[in-house]
């Protein structure tokens, strides 16, 4: 008997899951790699995505990382500053 080959053809919540058990399991090259192959699969990132991602530079100690990822996001018209985890400070608020 065969079995049927299914193709797996995951969305953004599945990556979404994907990525924080990734990152806060401390598998955080995992998760980046994850990261890249939303790009591949031209999945689409949403607040969660970006949210959990800061989590796991954030947990990685990646704080060069993180501010340079935040200042993109800064510049990224689809997400308010607002909706960003309030935990997580601006560049600017960082100190010098």
């Amino acid at each position: 008997m065969r079995l049927r080959t299914k193709v797996l053809n995951p969305d953004v919540f599945t990556f979404d899951t994907l990525l924080h058990g990734s990152y806060t399991k401390g598998h955080f090259d995992v998760g980046e790699e994850l990261w890249a192959r939303m790009v591949e699969k031209n999945v689409a990132r949403d607040i969660r995505s970006y949210n959990t991602r800061l989590l796991g530079l954030a947990l990685e100690k990646k704080s060069e990382e993180m501010v340079k990822f935040l200042e993109e996001l800064k510049g990224n018209r689809r997400f308010k500053r607002d909706v960003f985890h309030s935990s997580l400070p601006w560049p600017e608020d960082l100190p010098v």
